[in-house]
């Protein structure tokens, strides 16, 4: 929550770059968002509360959703 005065209150986020990709790119493999999570400790609540703040994050993870369904119907 910002308080106006360029403060906030609550946890500071753990998202970064590295963390992002980590978890796109187990999405691509398959993964769950839920289970991307496991994979890097994060809970599914979190990864949400990412996707709901960073729509570019949520759209890089419904693309390698997608990419994986593709490769899926591909290999039939």
């Amino acid at each position: 929550m910002n308080l106006g005065d360029g403060k906030t209150i609550g946890r500071p986020t753990n998202f970064c770059d590295t963390i992002a990709k980590k978890i796109i790119d187990a999405c691509r493999s398959g993964f769950t968002m839920e289970k991307a999570g496991e994979l890097v400790g994060l809970e599914p609540s979190t990864i949400q509360g990412w996707v709901s703040k960073r729509p570019a994050f949520g759209l890089e993870i419904k693309k390698a959703r997608k990419e994986h369904e593709i490769s899926l119907l591909r290999s039939i």
